[in-house]
């Protein structure tokens, strides 16, 4: 009889193992679970950042064209200003009296 309890004594601790055993990998399952569910979670708010910064580099991007435009069109303008300032408009201011220069033709002028 001390064969059978010493039998049942091991059955017992084999199956105290086992469910012990059994219970660490259902814990280890869960941590993984949650692991993979917090990866998921933080891969989601990754993609979130990533097309919020896509969307602010195109909107940088038609900024900047749009700046690019705006400089052509004042440059032109600045030109075209240049241009009317460096043309005669059609009165030109008497020549200098005191300027002997613009009296004088130049042979007289040595």
């Amino acid at each position: 009889m001390a064969m059978i309890s010493s039998m049942e004594m091991t059955e017992e601790k084999y199956q105290d193992i086992i469910t012990e055993e059994d219970q660490k990998f259902k814990r280890l399952r869960l941590d993984f679970m949650n692991a993979s569910e917090s990866w998921n979670s933080e891969k989601q708010q990754f993609h979130q950042e990533i097309l919020a910064r896509n969307q602010r580099i195109q909107e940088i991007h038609v900024e900047n064209i749009r700046l690019k435009a705006e400089n052509e069109f004042k440059e032109k303008m600045i030109q075209q200003l240049m241009s009317k300032l460096s043309t005669p408009s059609g009165f030109f201011p008497p020549p200098n009296q005191y300027d002997p220069r613009l009296q004088y033709p130049p042979s007289e002028f040595k």
